[in-house]
């Protein structure tokens, strides 16, 4: 699918937002923005956004590296190559096999995400405030 036509209009911002519009994917666009690799596995990318390194409670799976991995970490690839994968691969964003389980990022299209998402969370500070009274949360 892709952006129609990458020339920031409303129909652009609007599916751009719709990406980020779930928190993992949010995560997973700020990594992917934020690390010097393009190439990655949906393993490799579960095992970082879960902060996870091999805890307790494993499934009897491995992560990349062969270590156990949590039921979490698991529960996270599957999310990541059944929804978040696929939608950013629709979206022009990633380039995805899902045979494979491996992704390569488009650094541009990222870049851009980001930027929207540095935008519409500039000056948000977690819920200190509330948006509409501007008091301070309790």
């Amino acid at each position: 699918m892709g952006y129609p036509n990458d020339t920031g209009g409303a129909d652009t911002i609007g599916r751009r937002l719709d990406l980020l519009a779930d928190r993992r994917r949010r995560e997973l666009c700020q990594y992917l923005y934020t690390t010097d690799r393009s190439e990655f596995t949906a393993s490799e990318l579960a095992e970082q956004l879960s902060g996870s390194e091999g805890s307790e409670g494993s499934e009897g799976s491995e992560g990349s590296e062969g270590k156990p991995r949590s039921a979490g970490v698991a529960t996270l690839e599957r999310n990541l190559r059944h929804v978040h994968l696929p939608k950013l691969d629709d979206a022009g964003v990633i380039e995805y096999d899902p045979t494979a389980g491996r992704l390569v990022a488009n650094d541009r299209r990222v870049g851009a995400l980001f930027d929207v998402l540095e935008t519409v969370t500039e000056g948000v500070d977690d819920g200190a405030a509330d948006p509409d009274t501007g008091a301070a949360a309790e």
